[in-house]
C-alpha cells in the first residue's frame, strides 16, 4: 500500500467515519496523530525517526493547512496546537486548558466558531470544531506532490 492509499483508506475514510458516527473527541486525537504523519511525509527522514514529532507536526501545519492555523503553530504561543492539542491528547487524552474541542452541534454555545476564541471555565480558549478540523485535515492529506522520500508515495 502506498502512503497515498494509506492516507485515503485509514486516515481520511477512517477518521471521517468516526466524525460522522459522533466520535468527535476521539477524532481530534487521530487527526493530531495524522498531522504528525503528514509531517513525516514531508521530510526525508525514516518514518520512525526519533525526536521529530514537533518538527513534523509544525511542518505539516505550515505547509498543508490553511493560513489561519499558522498563528497557532509556534512554540511558546499559549494556543500552540502541537503542545496543547497533540501532546495533551496523545499523552494524557486531554487537551491543555487553552483549547475547547467541540462539534458543530455545539456552535450555539460557541458563536466564535472554529479557530475563534471563547471563554470557558475561567480561561480564554481557542475553539476547534471537529468537523471543520477534519475537513482541513482531509484537504491537507491531498498533497502527495509534497511527500518526501521518508515514506514516499
Amino acid at each position: 500500500m502506498t502512503i497515498t492509499q494509506f492516507l485515503q483508506a485509514t486516515l481520511i475514510s477512517g477518521i471521517g467515519d468516526i466524525v460522522l458516527s459522533g466520535g468527535h473527541y476521539h477524532a481530534f486525537s487521530l487527526i493530531a496523530q495524522g498531522i504528525e504523519l503528514l509531517g513525516a511525509c514531508l521530510d526525508e527522514l525514516p518514518i520512525h525517526h526519533k525526536g521529530s514529532s514537533g518538527k513534523r507536526f509544525r511542518a505539516a501545519i505550515q505547509e498543508l493547512f490553511p493560513t489561519e492555523y499558522h498563528a497557532f503553530n509556534d512554540k511558546g504561543n499559549p494556543y500552540d496546537l502541537y503542545s496543547n492539542l497533540r501532546c495533551g491528547l496523545l499523552h494524557v487524552v486531554m487537551p491543555k486548558n487553552n483549547l475547547e474541542l467541540i462539534q458543530r452541534a455545539e456552535l450555539g454555545n460557541f458563536p466564535e466558531g472554529h479557530l475563534g476564541f471563547g471563554h470557558q471555565r475561567g480561561n480564554k480558549r481557542l475553539i476547534l470544531v471537529s468537523e471543520d478540523f477534519y475537513g482541513d485535515f482531509e484537504q491537507a492529506c491531498s498533497h502527495p506532490q509534497n511527500w518526501g522520500r521518508g515514506i514516499g508515495p
